[in-house]
């Protein structure tokens, strides 16, 4: 567990206490999705206000996929990276990730006896908030070592979709997996329409992220990068069972700042075109992209959430400078989106991501 301390968003851990138990679950399995195809298909991105935010998008896109302007790329070189937390879904009041973890001792508290009367589970199991506001680094790198760490790969996966779910929003009327943005469904869907390669590199947990991505963007889990736990294999000779443990420690680098660039490559090996990202984490993966690079900025209090320099989850402060140095699109979520939350969460069927 030496490398759990490294984990991105372990201190925002420590504003979970007030969220303990303040959602309530749901047997709907609600996924959100791009709109059903209509006569509005002439607006390729329907969600967005018809102002320079989106012409530049889609000028970027067009003149890309043109093979009469010297801007032309080739389908096999266009690449689209995207963060996950804070630019495809809501990341505030904190990650949701952290929400799984203290879910999963809930759940999980009958098959370990042990947590019974030993911190820090007991604070979690007995809803303390007080004690769970004291969490030390330790009792933190505990919880989730616990909760994600010495399962087969294939129960974690079970796991996370048992969640997501049936998980509401601590401070909305909506499933975890409904808090996706709207915009950038169909930003994910206009770019498959143009034979894009469609990644998401995310400093939460990958296979977490791999848990939804197909159902809810339609990006295939291997088309998932992301912060990464160790895994053991092991095999039975007598059964053939063969079979990945998922380990308390984190595969380097953390894939954040500096780490996305280096994780995109070591997956993909290419430079990707378009880079997507909503905070000062993904000023690297943006500056690794030869083509665009697009910041959401939040500062929708109404809508969803209003936050930049000063927050401690998705803090965006020198990611404004470099947006102006590098001519970087930054995206206004209050100026530039017609909406946030899909209105239409009837299970449709997404283009496929290209081959």
């Amino acid at each position: 567990m030496r490398r759990l301390n490294h984990w991105l968003f372990l201190p925002i851990f420590l504003s979970l206490s007030f969220l303990v138990h303040s959602c309530t679950n749901t047997e709907q399995s609600n996924k959100p999705q791009t709109e059903t195809p209509t006569e509005k298909d002439t607006d390729q991105l329907p969600s967005w206000k018809d102002d320079s935010a989106k012409t530049r998008i889609l000028d970027f896109i067009a003149l890309s996929t043109d093979p009469q302007k010297t801007s032309f790329v080739p389908p096999e070189d266009r690449i689209a990276v995207f963060d996950n937390d804070g630019t495809l879904w809501c990341e505030q009041p904190v990650y949701f990730q952290l929400l799984f973890a203290l879910d999963q001792v809930q759940k999980k508290a009958d098959q370990h006896p042990e947590w019974k009367g030993k911190m820090p589970f007991q604070a979690v199991l007995e809803h303390d908030k007080e004690s769970m506001a004291k969490f030390s680094m330790q009792d933190i790198m505990t919880i989730v070592g616990a909760t994600h760490a010495g399962m087969t790969q294939e129960e974690f996966t079970k796991d996370a979709k048992e969640f997501l779910q049936t998980f509401h929003h601590p401070e909305r009327e909506k499933l975890l997996i409904q808090m996706v943005y709207q915009p950038m469904l169909e930003l994910i869907d206009l770019l498959h329409k143009n034979e894009f390669k469609v990644f998401i590199v995310s400093g939460g947990g990958r296979d977490f992220i791999r848990a939804f991505s197909e159902d809810i963007y339609g990006i295939p889990a291997d088309r998932v990068i992301g912060t990464t736990m160790q895994a053991t294999f092991e095999f039975d000779s007598t059964s053939g069972e063969a079979k990945l443990i998922r380990q308390a420690e984190i595969v380097p680098p953390i894939d954040d700042k500096e780490g996305k660039p280096v994780n995109l490559y070591r997956t993909i090996g290419q430079r990707p075109l378009l880079a997507v990202g909503n905070s000062d984490g993904d000023i690297q993966m943006l500056q690794f992209a030869t083509g665009m690079g697009i910041i959401l900025h939040h500062d929708d209090a109404d809508r969803e959430y209003a936050y930049d320099s000063l927050s401690s989850i998705g803090q965006l402060k020198q990611g404004f400078k470099e947006a102006e140095k590098w001519d970087w699109l930054m995206v206004s979520m209050r100026n530039d989106f017609k909406t946030v939350f899909p209105d239409n969460h009837s299970s449709q069927e997404q283009n496929p991501p290209s081959k």
